[in-house]
């Protein structure tokens, strides 16, 4: 059966549901408002929280810093690098039996690989050329991070006038003392000095004394070292940067000298002093160095004029070199030797150097050299171009 509702039943259920939800929504309690002194005091207690848990975390952070650091989970560094000097040069000579020279080989070639792990770090390298192939560096260093105090162990190439040059060629100053050998040290590095020193067994030998009054080779690592750096600083574009070096040794029969016989009969100390200095932001730098025999050698040893008096070389070296952008490099050089073997008592070099990409460089240099009678060849004077390809990655 249809049946219609009528509006004045509809208005009374209307009428009694609001009835119903009315006096229920009256008897909820509402919120007191916040006064200004519950508020200050919560964020008061707030902040009381916070400071007590900045210092919980600080003493945590401090416990981490004292714990052991764990080597396996120290990452292990890995670096391959490669540094090759292709050379073609061209010599004029002058003087007794003299003759131009010309040629093109492999003046430098090395290849090696660092490690490092946390304190502890190596070196390994190999030097080749056109006839063999030959173990340069293998050495290993633990250095202590908060001190810089590090010791060092193998073959490795002594820091002494192994120094910077902007030439491709070696200077008389790095012939005459900069050597490789087997040796132990240790010392303090840090950014403003660093100071070593090291005993070292040297390839050419010297005479002892043996118990029966004769004589024999001396003993491995018999001689010594004391080598210190300051102020090792690269200038910046508000401060100028420089760089002193200096270091001794107890037998610098090594490298050039031009000894060839072996043991020698005594042992003559040397002393390197190196010198840098970079103008800030005006890419200029001047190098100044000094290389000397502090004895004189045995005459049986060392007498290249055959005066019958032993030897007793010295070498400066003095470079003022120009980068007037990333890519160019101007250099003039001043060297002068005295009582070297087959070293040019003045040299006077000028130097040009483009890089040509990230890896490559390509340096000229041309010099002039006057010599002495310390000149074995008998030569005069010579005039030597060079041009070197050099290859670092």
């Amino acid at each position: 059966m249809n049946s219609l509702i009528s509006p004045a039943l509809l208005m009374t259920v209307l009428l009694v549901s609001l009835s119903a939800t009315l006096p229920a929504a009256a008897s909820e309690p509402q919120p007191a408002p916040q006064t200004a002194q519950q508020a200050s005091n919560e964020l008061a207690e707030l902040k009381e929280r916070i400071a007590v848990l900045e210092e919980q975390l600080a003493v945590l952070a401090e416990c981490e810093a004292c714990q052991p650091e764990d080597p396996c989970e120290v990452p292990l560094e890995n670096t391959l690098y490669g540094d090759f000097q292709l050379q073609g040069f061209w010599s004029s000579i002058a003087g007794n039996d003299a003759s131009d020279v010309s040629d093109i080989d492999l003046y430098w070639g090395e290849i090696g690989w660092d490690l490092a792990q946390g304190p502890w770090s190596g070196h390994f390298s190999l030097m080749l050329d056109e006839e063999a192939v030959e173990l340069y560096e293998a050495w290993g260093m633990y250095m202590q991070p908060e001190s810089g105090a590090f010791a060092q162990f193998g073959r490795m190439m002594l820091p002494f006038a192994d120094n910077n040059s902007f030439f491709p060629t070696y200077s008389a100053a790095n012939d005459l003392g900069a050597t490789t050998a087997r040796a132990i040290g240790g010392g303090i590095d840090d950014e403003r000095y660093r100071i070593a020193a090291y005993l070292y067994n040297p390839d050419v030998e010297k005479l002892g004394f043996a118990t029966n009054g004769g004589q024999e080779p001396a003993d491995e690592l018999s001689e010594y070292l004391l080598w210190w750096d300051i102020s090792r600083r690269e200038a910046t574009d508000c401060a100028d940067g420089w760089q002193f070096s200096a270091g001794y040794i107890s037998q610098l029969a090594e490298h050039d000298c031009g000894i060839e016989t072996t043991p020698v009969a005594n042992c003559v100390p040397g002393l390197n002093l190196f010198g840098e200095y970079d103008w800030s932001g005006k890419r200029w730098h001047a190098i100044a160095e000094y290389t000397a025999a502090l004895e004189q050698f045995d005459a049986s040893d060392l007498d290249a004029n055959e005066d019958g008096i032993g030897d007793k070389p010295v070498a400066w070296n003095f470079e003022l070199a120009h980068t007037p952008d990333e890519q160019d490099t101007w250099a003039f050089g001043y060297q002068r030797s005295e009582q070297f073997v087959d070293h040019a008592r003045n040299r006077y070099a000028l130097m040009y150097g483009r890089r040509l990409c990230e890896l490559a460089e390509l340096r000229l240099e041309l010099s002039r050299g006057e010599y002495d009678d310390f000149a074995t060849d008998g030569r005069s004077s010579d005039t030597t171009f060079v041009a070197e390809y050099h290859l670092s990655f």
